[in-house]
C-alpha cells in the first residue's frame, strides 16, 4: 500500500508541476511607437505649424483617443455627428444642420 502511495507521489508530482508551470502566461509587454500629432505634421511640413488664438483645431479620432491625448484647444468632432445614422442610406451627410 505505502509503495502504491509513494509511486502516485512520484508520478503526480511532476506531472501536476509540469501542468502548472506550462500553463502560467508571461507579462504582457506593450511598446509605445507612436508620435505625437503635431510631430508628425511638422515633419510633412516645410515651416513649424504656428497655432494662434485665431487657429481652429479639429480632432476627428475617436473619443477614447481624443481624451488619452489632444491639444488643449482642440474640439472633437467626428463626421458621425454629421452623418443620418437611421435611414435608407446610412453614412450620407445631412443637409441641413439646423432642421
Amino acid at each position: 500500500m505505502k509503495k502504491r502511495s509513494f509511486l502516485v507521489q512520484i508520478f503526480l508530482f511532476p506531472l501536476l508541476l509540469g501542468a502548472l508551470v506550462g500553463c502560467s502566461l508571461s507579462p504582457t509587454k506593450v511598446y509605445e511607437t507612436k508620435e505625437g500629432f503635431s510631430t508628425v505634421l511638422q515633419a510633412k511640413t516645410k515651416k513649424p505649424i504656428r497655432i494662434t488664438d485665431e487657429t481652429a483645431i479639429v480632432d476627428a479620432r475617436t473619443r477614447f483617443d481624443y481624451t488619452m491625448s489632444h491639444h488643449p484647444k482642440a474640439v472633437n468632432l467626428r463626421w458621425e455627428s454629421f452623418a443620418q445614422t437611421k435611414s435608407q442610406f446610412p453614412g450620407r451627410f445631412i443637409d441641413d444642420l439646423e432642421g
